[in-house]
């Protein structure tokens, strides 16, 4: 069943939401192209971010979201993941903020299940290997350490600190470095567990697409997620 949903930012366009057997809500709309390939993008987005970081762990929602592309159970590399995608035009990224964190990908209509299917394994199959770990551990200190050299971005912490305290949303998103040098596979695996359930999860789909195909491919790789 489909109801519709308004945009928050007023755009005449309507979404119209369905729901899965697991709760899951899917959020979708038609939106033509005026030139070249048919395409679709799809995000998902998870009920987690920054703030939610366990103490003395900030950052891990953060390297979580990083350790997908590392490997997951059916895309066990990089390549694996993202070449398909790349060489057919599309796009593939991930993303975290205080409040949530998100996995998006922009391919050809043709290849929806394709897009839905790797979005699917970030969100329930990363492999979380220890050398993964580790090695993803230096590049977001490199991370952690280019944004402390930003005079904004220490102002910008500091007006934070000032203003809110110790409330969860003052700590950066990308952690602190006696943190993220803590961090280890089986936090990774806690913090997973604890929040990616359908409870937490909304899908997002815009573009060119069959909606009884965009629902079924949904619920066979999706539905797998447990209820929250």
């Amino acid at each position: 069943m489909s109801t519709p949903f308004l945009s928050p930012d007023k755009d005449p366009g309507v979404f119209e939401v369905s729901t899965l057997s697991n709760g899951i809500r899917v959020y979708h709309r038609k939106a033509e192209q005026a030139f070249g390939l048919p395409k679709i993008a799809c995000s998902a987005l998870v009920n987690v971010g920054g703030r939610d970081d366990p103490k003395d762990k900030e950052g891990t929602a953060h390297f979580f979201e990083h350790m997908p592309f590392r490997g997951t159970k059916h895309f066990p590399s990089l390549h694996d993941l993202t070449y398909a995608i790349e060489q057919n035009g599309g796009y593939i990224n991930a993303f975290t903020t205080d409040e949530s964190t998100g996995y998006e990908v922009t391919v050809p209509s043709s290849m929806l299940e394709e897009g839905v299917k790797r979005v699917a394994d970030m969100l329930l199959f990363p492999v979380l290997r220890q050398s993964d770990v580790d090695t993803e551990r230096n590049i977001i200190l490199e991370e952690f350490r280019n944004k402390w050299a930003s005079v904004f971005f220490f102002a910008q912490r500091e007006l934070y600190q000032g203003l809110l305290g110790d409330h969860p949303l003052v700590h950066a998103v990308i952690g602190t470095e006696a943190a993220l040098q803590s961090i280890q596979p089986d936090d990774l695996k806690a913090f997973h567990s604890r929040y990616y359930n359908s409870r937490n999860i909304n899908l997002f789909f815009a573009g060119t697409y069959d909606i009884k195909d965009l629902l079924a491919v949904c619920e066979q790789y999706f539905g797998a997620i447990p209820a929250g």
